[in-house]
């Protein structure tokens, strides 16, 4: 037997899956067309820069591995 949600808990639902699909292709398809662009005006190489956007994300990766439990102790 199918639950039966309420208009707030389907409008939810619906707002989490449209901000979900918005995130992915702005962060898989938009982004790194940009980036690209962006490296080539700059006059970077186009396998340096794709090293540089790879060190960058590793660093904040890092970073947030580092602070997250601190962060996740000061939530309400």
């Amino acid at each position: 037997m199918m639950k039966k949600y309420t208009k707030q808990e389907t409008s939810w639902m619906f707002y989490d899956w449209a901000s979900n699909a918005f995130s992915v292709i702005i962060t898989t398809a938009v982004f790194p067309i940009f980036y690209k662009a962006q490296a080539d005006l700059a006059g970077i190489e186009g396998a340096d820069s794709t090293a540089y956007l790879g060190y960058t994300i590793a660093i904040f990766t890092f970073i947030l591995a580092l602070i997250g439990p601190i962060l996740d102790d000061c939530r309400l």
